[in-house]
Formats: C-alpha cells, sequence, structure tokens
C-alpha cells in the first residue's frame, strides 16, 4: 500500500481532525449552485471559441490557457520542471494530468487516481504543484483540496492569502462534464478558499465582499467576471444581501444574472416582480433567458426543456400577466417556438429621454445588444474574461431598472495560440 509506505505524510492526515477534513462543504455547495446559474454563460463562450477556431490547423476544441501576468506569490515554474524534482511514486499520472487537453469531470475515476497519487504529499509539496505552469494540473489540485477529506486536511497547512491570491488569475481550462465548458482556474481555488475555516469569524464572507466589490479593468484587477458573479451569489445565499444592489447595476452580464437568480431562489415570492423586471430590462439576450427559465422552473412549468410539446403551458405569476415581447417571446422559445437564433425584442425605454443624445443612449447600442456577439468578439471576452464596458448608459437598480451595459468591442488578450492575429485595439475602462 502506498500509504504504509510513507508513513509520517499518512499519519499526519490521520491526525487531521475530521471536522477540518470536511471543511466547510456548505460553502462549496453553495458555489456549486452558483456556477450552475452561470453554466449557460460559460456554454455560450465555449462555443464561441470552438465556431471561431474550427478551421485552426490545431484543431477545433479550444485548450487549456495560462495567465502568465498573473500576479501570485512565487509565480509560476516549468510544470516539466517541477514534477522532475518532486518525490511522488504517482508522479507519471500528475504529468497525464497536466498535458490533457481538457479537465475530466466525468465520474470520479480520475479524481480518484489522483487522490491515490497524492496520498504521500506534503503540504509543502501540494504547494509547489500550485505553482505549475500547466492551468490543468493546477485545476486538479484546488479540485482535489476542495473535494476530498485527504485535500482538506492539507489545505489546513495553507496561508488564507495564498489561496485568495489565485482566485485572482485568469487562466482557463476545458472542463469536460455534462458539456465542453471554459472554466477559469480561480474558480476552483475559490472553492478551496469556500472550504478552508480559516478560525476567524466572517473570513469568508469578507472574502466575498471583496471579491464582489472589485472593480474589473481593461489593465488590471485581474477577477473573472464568473468569479466575481459567483461571489455575489454565494454572498446571497448566505443571506448576506447588501451587494445586491451593485449585483444588479454592475457593468457585467454574468454578475447581473447571478444576482437575480440567487435572489429567487432566496425568496421566489418577494423577489419575482424584481427579477422580471431585469429580465425585460436587460438588453444582454443570455440574461434575460436565464432569468425566465428560473422563474418558469421555479414556477413548475418548465422541467425539461429538451423534451416539451409545442403546446404553450398555462402560466401563473408575473408571466402570465405580463405583454412585455422581450419576456413573451423569451418564454415561447423555451417551450419551442420562434427562432433560437434570432435577438429578443429590444428592451423597452423605461424613462422619457429629454435629449436627443439622452434618446440615443437609452438603448442597447446596435450589435451588441443580443448576447449573441461574433465570434471573434465572444472568444475574446471568455479567453482574456475582460469586464464587459458599459457605453453610455447609466447602470440599472431594481426593482425599477434601466437598461444595463452594453458589452464592449474592446477585448483583451492573454498571450495563446487561439488569439486574433489583429486585434481591435485595447480599452481602459478605469475609471
Amino acid at each position: 500500500m502506498l500509504l504504509s509506505a510513507t508513513p509520517q505524510p499518512a499519519e499526519a492526515a490521520a491526525s487531521c481532525d475530521r471536522s477540518m477534513a470536511l471543511g466547510n462543504q456548505t460553502a462549496v455547495a453553495l458555489l456549486d449552485r452558483a456556477s450552475e446559474d452561470l453554466r449557460g454563460f460559460a456554454w455560450h463562450a465555449t462555443a464561441q471559441l470552438i465556431e471561431a477556431h474550427s478551421e485552426a490547423s490545431d484543431g477545433s476544441i479550444p485548450r487549456p490557457i495560462q495567465d502568465d501576468f498573473a500576479k501570485l506569490p512565487g509565480g509560476f515554474s516549468p510544470t516539466e520542471q517541477l514534477l522532475d524534482a518532486i518525490d511522488l511514486k504517482e508522479v507519471e499520472l500528475l504529468h497525464e494530468l497536466a498535458a490533457a487537453p481538457h479537465i475530466d469531470l466525468v465520474g470520479k475515476e480520475t479524481l480518484w487516481k489522483l487522490d491515490h497519487a497524492l496520498a504521500p504529499a506534503s503540504p509543502e509539496q501540494i504547494k509547489s504543484l500550485l505553482q505549475a505552469d500547466a492551468p490543468n494540473l493546477r485545476a486538479y489540485i484546488w479540485i482535489w483540496l476542495a473535494r476530498t477529506r485527504r485535500g482538506g486536511c492539507i489545505l489546513t497547512h495553507f496561508d488564507p492569502a495564498a489561496i485568495e491570491a489565485a482566485v485572482f488569475e485568469r487562466s482557463l481550462v476545458v472542463e469536460l462534464g455534462n458539456e465542453l465548458l471554459m472554466r477559469p482556474v480561480s474558480l476552483y481555488a475559490l472553492a478551496a478558499r469556500a472550504r478552508l475555516i480559516a478560525g476567524k469569524p466572517g473570513s469568508l464572507d469578507r472574502f466575498l465582499h471583496r471579491v464582489a466589490a472589485t472593480e474589473l479593468h481593461a489593465t488590471r484587477g485581474r477577477l473573472h467576471p464568473q468569479v466575481k458573479a459567483s461571489a455575489h451569489a454565494m454572498l446571497i445565499r448566505r443571506g448576506l444581501h447588501d451587494q445586491v444592489e451593485a449585483g444588479m447595476m454592475a457593468k457585467e452580464p454574468p454578475v447581473r444574472a447571478a444576482v437575480a437568480l440567487a435572489l429567487l431562489e432566496s425568496d421566489p415570492e418577494l423577489h419575482e416582480p424584481t427579477v422580471l423586471q431585469a429580465a425585460a430590462s436587460d438588453p444582454v439576450d443570455l440574461v434575460t433567458e436565464a432569468l425566465v427559465e428560473k422563474v418558469l422552473r421555479v414556477r413548475g412549468v418548465l422541467k425539461n426543456p429538451e423534451s416539451v410539446s409545442d403546446e404553450m403551458p398555462l402560466l401563473t405569476g408575473g408571466l402570465a400577466e405580463t405583454s412585455d415581447p422581450r419576456l413573451v417571446e423569451a418564454v415561447a422559445r423555451w417551450f419551442g417556438h420562434g427562432d433560437p437564433l434570432a435577438p429578443l425584442p429590444r428592451p423597452r425605454p423605461t424613462a422619457t429621454p429629454t435629449t436627443a443624445a439622452d434618446a440615443h443612449d437609452s438603448l442597447p447600442q446596435p450589435g451588441a445588444s443580443t448576447g449573441r456577439e461574433s465570434p471573434q468578439s465572444a472568444t475574446a471576452e471568455e479567453v482574456s474574461a475582460q469586464a464587459d464596458a458599459a457605453d453610455s448608459t447609466e447602470p440599472h437598480t431594481a426593482p425599477e431598472p434601466t437598461a444595463p451595459t452594453s458589452p464592449s468591442d474592446a477585448p483583451i488578450h492573454l498571450p495563446s495560440v487561439t488569439d486574433d492575429p489583429d486585434p481591435a485595439p485595447e480599452e481602459d475602462l478605469s475609471q
């Protein structure tokens, strides 16, 4: 047995307090629910990435993308060099995982093999693996720390600040689960931070507030929008609603969607009117469709959209009473009616402009209102994790929002073979 051959690490793992080993799995479960809410955004960006590079010489399947500009303690080191120096008998598995084209989350076999390979590893060895410049390997290590008993024991030896620094990087991996999705490595690091019990009351919530309040700029603040959205959703599901207004006004569509979806889950009767108003006024189709879907599911009308009939169901609540064309069309699409690739009707203006300039600004800008951007712009957004820029509208507030900001067409690129050879000029979104 591998553990008996390395008694010192095994004894350390056995002595780990069980409550610390199990960790804060409740918070990890809240992150899982937030990630599921954002699945549509991840899937859409991944599909655009595949479409944009379907004729590339290296194939159509996207590969991991390393953020070489992440400012992490100690920085990154060559993966092969780290693995050659580490004293683990199952190091070949780590080589294999690091070089794989995707993160395999189908079943538990891969995680079980990783758990077996890392059984004799010390906390220092695990920390060194998190400095590897292979995003896949880091993602697997974060998953292991957040999801396994032995990983939970090792996690207690980590400085929370080191984990929190890892949440602010923008490397991407390809997650193979029920679908093929591009996910930020920092999302897996956030799961490990959610599990860690730092010994200070409210330490996790303080960190989530910090993440939720982070302004995403083109040249700094390297937080991925999906991570910021997840932090907002976790705070709401933990009963902390002080960031709701900021989330509903956020420039990033995933943040606006995550906040509204978490609100609806926390109290459907109370928040359904606010969520429907947000769905009607948001110019990004992905946001509108996600909110309408959630309302339909909460009402019990939509159960399995893959096998629905052409008959429109009997609606209840706000959707039964609305005449808003954007909401009506979104409902119809969930039941197989209309063209799912066409843009939804534009949001209705919520206020009468006082000047011609205001009249122009009150509507979504052409080409940025559907949430179905061109493959080039959508690819750059996901690869670089650039925050959506405000064009000229004021962000909306709940419960009567005005049109949120429109996505930017000025992506910031990480170094990658998938980069556009002639990208658009970088736009500085700093305030």
